[in-house]
């Protein structure tokens, strides 16, 4: 009688699981490329759709308004009731008409200006709310955290961003944090006190979120890119209200179908690469460093955003794991 014990060999053998890392980074960098492109054409976008709700918008407004009431006086004439037509001077009745159309067609321009000035203000304290106040942090010498420059060093090599010069800045608080910026050939990273202990706790972490914020850097995310879809809703619910308006007077109805469609779809492309941007980021960290932990970071280490801007803390595990799926190189070592 064959017994537990008289299992094939193979069961016992252990399994070990690598990846093609070099494979994972050759993707990663294809889609980079992908990823950088159309950077001039979003801008210029953001800035019409912006010129459009404050400029365009109320004037269109304002003009179907008027050519609604116009067409209104046009086509209803007044009666007695024993339907004899009013044939004297009714001026004085299209001159009040009149006056209160462009009294309201006023109001709406006023309005839509306003929300148009709000989304302006909002895009210039976005980007200074973005930048951290410089009391806050202190700028970091070579001889301070040696390994950690040393590291940064070796990073920087390894994603060929070596011809950039670095700042590292260390901010005072506890939490887990890390911030990047670039401005002409300088790097500045920014490190809690939080992270920069996290260094000599689990340093496979730490350098999994550095790998993260170069990443930002290879993929050139531009911080305007990560505030602009903050503030676009405005100029596209402008567009929609003046659209809507023209559409049921009949003015201008195949031009705002056309710019409807440039708008939304610029959106939707802000919006789409806004998110792939932090997914991308993540696979920097997988492919840089050769190592899973960016997952238990993500899991464990940093508090998911909610926000349609940013992936979803399974849409990011659903990327990584999708990745080392297709990298996945499995073999038996006999013992």
């Amino acid at each position: 009688m064959q017994t537990d014990s008289a299992l094939s060999a193979d069961q016992h053998l252990p399994v070990s699981i690598e990846y093609n890392w070099q494979h994972i980074r050759e993707q990663y960098q294809k889609d980079v490329k992908k990823h950088r492109n159309g950077d001039i054409y979003n801008i210029v976008m953001i800035i019409l759709a912006l010129a459009f709700g404050f400029f365009i918008a109320p004037q269109v407004i304002a003009v179907s308004e008027a050519q609604r009431s116009m067409n209104e006086r046009t086509e209803n004439q007044l009666y007695y009731t024993n339907h004899i037509t009013v044939s004297g001077d009714d001026s004085i009745f299209k001159d009040n008409d009149l006056e209160n159309t462009i009294q309201a067609a006023t109001w709406i321009m006023l309005l839509v200006s306003v929300a148009s000035g709000v989304s302006l203000l909002l895009l210039f304290y976005n980007s200074k709310k973005s930048r951290l106040d410089k009391g806050n942090y202190v700028y970091l010498e070579r001889s301070d955290f040696k390994p950690i420059w040393q590291f940064i060093d070796e990073a920087l090599l390894k994603m060929e961003l070596d011809h950039y010069n670095v700042q590292l800045c260390y901010f005072k608080t506890n939490a887990l944090e890390a911030h990047v910026s670039v401005k002409d050939e300088t790097i500045t990273l920014y490190l809690s006190r939080g992270l920069i202990n996290l260094f000599s706790t689990n340093v496979l972490y730490f350098k999994s979120i550095l790998f993260h914020e170069l990443g930002h850097v290879l993929q050139k995310d531009k911080k305007l890119l990560q505030i602009s879809n903050r503030i676009f809703w405005f100029p596209a619910i402008l567009f929609v209200i003046a659209f809507l308006i023209s559409a049921f007077n009949g003015n201008f109805f195949k031009s705002y179908v056309g710019m409807f469609g440039i708008i939304f779809l610029s959106f939707s492309r802000l919006f789409l690469k806004r998110r792939n941007a932090e997914m991308l980021a993540d696979t920097a960290a997988l492919a840089y460093l050769e190592n899973t932990s960016i997952k238990d970071v993500i899991q464990k280490i940093f508090t998911p955003k909610i926000s349609i801007w940013y992936p979803t803390q399974q849409e990011r595990l659903l990327n990584i794991e999708g990745r080392l799926a297709k990298n996945k190189l499995v073999s038996t070592d006999a013992e």
